[in-house]
């Protein structure tokens, strides 16, 4: 980082993500801006940069930089900014402070979320900070994502599967796995842990329709029932992963799902 980058990145202004301060007293001011940046798309704060645009800098003491992270502290969830000082010249820096889009939204100061509008930081409303949350809660732990113990392959709807495969393979997404037995297209998509378990359904978007790989009677009951299923031993576990045959991204955490029995081929997603 040097002043010609910050010269640079005085000239474009206060914008989404950034915002001058002219000296590290308005601290409270710019955590609340780097609040603000953490909900919305990151930015950077600048101290010792006037409201005309004139880099000034400011004499940066033993302390000065504690006291911007002591401030910062005050930022829940706990963030992690840089801070960088950049000496200008004439014994003066300024001061940059750098946060990403925070991973832990929403972010509060002081008790209070913010939102960045413009080059101005504005309340969070309870109705956007519940979205937040929530968007946050499903991305953490997401209902696909969890087991599903006590499960058999013998429990699925056999049919719904085989014709899912099918689509897929229609639309291009799935390589063709030649066979449609439940067992084997599960294992070769990589949703069969060991010999004992499978996943639970998951919706998939194309455009405006959706479709749910057809393991509903993970969550729902036996095929016809709408019961609990009967336990087979010889198949019967847990249900894991997500699956995505339905549009061919990957599987399993992201890895290729290229890996088949190979009596029956490779099931493939096409990504």
């Amino acid at each position: 980082m040097t002043p010609e980058q910050i010269s640079r990145w005085v000239t474009v202004g206060e914008s989404e993500t950034q915002e001058f301060k002219e000296t590290t007293g308005q601290r409270r001011e710019a955590a609340k801006a780097v609040c603000a940046m953490l909900n919305h798309r990151g930015g950077r704060v600048l101290f010792g940069v006037r409201p005309d645009r004139v880099v000034a800098g400011q004499i940066v003491g033993a302390d000065t930089l504690e006291d911007i992270a002591q401030e910062l502290q005050r930022v829940d969830p706990p963030a992690f900014p840089s801070i960088d000082a950049v000496g200008i010249g004439g014994g003066r820096a300024v001061i940059v402070v750098t946060v990403p889009s925070g991973s832990g939204r929403p972010y509060s100061y002081q008790g209070q979320a913010y939102r960045r509008v413009g080059a101005t930081s504005l309340r969070l409303s309870r109705d956007e900070y519940n979205e937040m949350l929530l968007e946050r809660v499903h991305a953490d732990r997401r209902w696909e994502n969890e087991e599903a113990t006590g499960w058999a392959v013998a429990d699925l709807d056999h049919d719904q599967i085989a014709e899912t495969v099918a689509e897929a393979v229609r639309r291009g997404r799935l390589d063709e796995p030649g066979t449609r037995e439940p067992e084997l297209l599960l294992r070769g998509l990589h949703l069969l842990r060991g010999a004992r378990s499978c996943v639970r359904p998951s919706c998939c978007s194309d455009g405006a329709r959706k479709w749910r790989l057809p393991i509903r009677n993970a969550c729902s009951g036996s095929r016809g029932s709408g019961g609990p299923p009967g336990r087979n031993s010889s198949t019967a576990g847990s249900f894991t992963g997500t699956p995505s045959i339905c549009y061919g991204s990957a599987v399993s955490g992201g890895e290729p799902a290229d890996r088949g029995p190979g009596a029956a081929g490779s099931v493939r997603a096409r990504g």
